[in-house]
C-alpha cells in the first residue's frame, strides 16, 4: 500500500522546515542556501537584498547565532582556500624562509579559526 500526500510549503512550519534542514547532510545543506539564492533571483525590485535585510531586522538571538556562525566558517573557509593557493604558488618560487614560517602560521591559524578551535 502507497499513501502520496501534498503538502504546500505554506503547510509547514518554520520549526519543520527547520528539522528537515536538520536531516540533510552537508552538501544538501549548502544546495538548500544555493537555491534559495535561484529563486531569489527572479524576485521583482531588491529582491534578496531587501529579505536579508528584513531578515536581519526581525533576528532573534538563536537565529543570529547560526547564521552568524556559518558566515564565519564560510569566511575562514574562503581565507583558508586563497591562503593555501598562495603558499603553493610560492612553492613554485620559493620566498625567504622567515616568510614560509610566518605563512604556515597564518595557515595554521585559519585551520583552526575553521574548525571551530579558536575562541
Amino acid at each position: 500500500m502507497s499513501i502520496t500526500r501534498t503538502i504546500e510549503l505554506k503547510d509547514l512550519l518554520p520549526a519543520e522546515i527547520a528539522e528537515l534542514f536538520c536531516e540533510m547532510d552537508a552538501e544538501q545543506q549548502a544546495e538548500f542556501f544555493a537555491n534559495i539564492q535561484r529563486l531569489a533571483a527572479e524576485w521583482p525590485g531588491a529582491g534578496w537584498c531587501q529579505q536579508s535585510h528584513d531578515i536581519a531586522k526581525a533576528v532573534n538571538p538563536a537565529a543570529r547565532e547560526v547564521i552568524t556562525k556559518l558566515a564565519e566558517h564560510v569566511l575562514c573557509h574562503d581565507e583558508l582556500v586563497l591562503a593555501v593557493h598562495q603558499y603553493r604558488s610560492d612553492l613554485k618560487y620559493p620566498p625567504a624562509p622567515d616568510s614560509v614560517q610566518r605563512r604556515l602560521a597564518m595557515i595554521d591559524d585559519l585551520i583552526s579559526r575553521s574548525s571551530g578551535d579558536a575562541a
